[in-house]
């Protein structure tokens, strides 16, 4: 049984050897040239024509660069000459491929978030910025029953201390309202000693929203895994900065680890988590240094 057949245009470059027959085989159609100039002008030349080159085999980085200057209203995709292109099944599949439409991303939105800025914050990471917004999430998902308590029973230390955290952990997805209200509600327990219901209810209403936003957020993803490519990496990186700072007694740790929480949630767990929190917040650095120290954190 053949294979259904290819349909698409496709420039070859330099020495195209045996590749042309073979393309051509498949259903395509071919042309090939040999420079880089003249294969620019016959890619823009296809494309105004309404005829386009949806491929190109052999381009070069000179070429490439190019490309992404050139005016085209259908840009083709690339792909490299030793990409695997020996024997007529790996060159079919590696043509095929490239001839695939891209894998469709739902638009990522989260009420209560600027999902620009937490990207930025990654680097447009995508698969580890929705790994950095699961394991918020995870970690902040009893955080405003635990607000309440310390609201009601006046325990204004641990409202500053638990809004602290909660800030750090906010900026690294780009909840920015809640790193506001967050931030207000510290410092007015530091320079008043208590809080006011109005600064606690803001903070309690934009962190039910994020979380709220969370959760029609993963339902909308449809199984869209949030896996980290690297975030074990960086959660490594946070981690042995830690275990420095934490050493050298330096009080900026505090600061450090609820900054990077997110990011050690990657290698951590949530129990191991809060009780790293729960040390530092006792300034018993020694005992967090261990927890982050253990094998089970790699």
């Amino acid at each position: 049984m053949h294979p259904d057949p290819l349909f698409g245009r496709v420039l070859l470059l330099a020495d195209a050897g045996e590749l042309a027959p073979a393309l051509e085989g498949f259903g395509l159609r071919c042309c090939a040239t040999t420079g880089g100039n003249d294969a620019l002008h016959a890619i823009i030349a296809a494309d105004v024509a309404m005829d386009p080159f949806q491929l190109v085999i052999g381009a070069d980085a000179a070429l490439a660069a190019g490309l992404s200057r050139a005016p085209l209203l259908a840009p083709p995709r690339l792909l490299p000459m030793d990409a695997g292109l020996h024997g007529q099944s790996a060159l079919r599949h590696a043509v095929a491929t490239a001839f695939a439409p891209p894998v469709h991303q739902a638009e990522l939105r989260v009420a209560g978030v600027n999902v620009a800025a937490g990207l930025a914050n990654v680097g447009g990471d995508r698969p580890f910025y929705l790994k950095l917004l699961d394991a918020f999430y995870t970690a902040q998902r009893d955080t405003g029953t635990a607000l309440s308590a310390h609201y009601r029973a006046q325990h204004w230390p641990d409202l500053a201390r638990r809004s602290h955290a909660l800030r750090g952990s906010a900026a690294g997805i780009g909840a920015q309202h809640v790193q506001e209200a967050a931030a207000a509600l510290e410092l007015q327990v530091k320079l008043h000693g208590q809080a006011e219901w109005e600064q606690y209810s803001a903070l309690q209403e934009e962190l039910e929203r994020v979380l709220t936003g969370l959760r029609e957020c993963f339902a909308s993803l449809a199984g869209e895994a949030p896996q980290a490519a690297g975030g074990l990496a960086q959660a490594r990186a946070a981690q042995e900065r830690l275990i420095l700072m934490l050493g050298q007694f330096d009080g900026d740790s505090l600061d450090v680890f609820a900054e990077s929480k997110a990011c050690l949630g990657a290698a951590f767990g949530v129990d191991v988590l809060a009780a790293i929190e729960e040390h530092l917040q006792r300034y018993e650095f020694d005992a967090a240094r261990a927890l982050l120290d253990l094998p089970s954190g790699h």
